[in-house]
């Protein structure tokens, strides 16, 4: 009994696999390498790192103004 269920499993998994193969190369060309995935990486810290001093600069520039009235307010 344990072979006629292999027996029915066994063309179905082929064509299973067969499947999962031809989509597998379908989205290679797709896929980034791993340079591509490294030069990536640099740009996105290089982004985050400027994004962060920008804000600090934005930070800075809002709350100098707010703190020099408040200084010139103390007796």
């Amino acid at each position: 009994m344990a072979s006629e269920s292999m027996a029915n499993v066994q063309p179905d998994l082929a064509n299973r696999l067969t499947a999962v193969e031809s989509a597998r190369e379908a989205e290679r060309p797709h896929m980034a390498t791993k340079a591509e995935i490294i030069a990536m990486e640099a740009k996105l810290i290089r982004w985050i790192v400027g994004t962060g001093i920008a804000l600090f600069a934005a930070l800075v520039a809002v709350a100098a103004p707010i703190v020099l009235y408040i200084i010139s307010r103390l007796p």
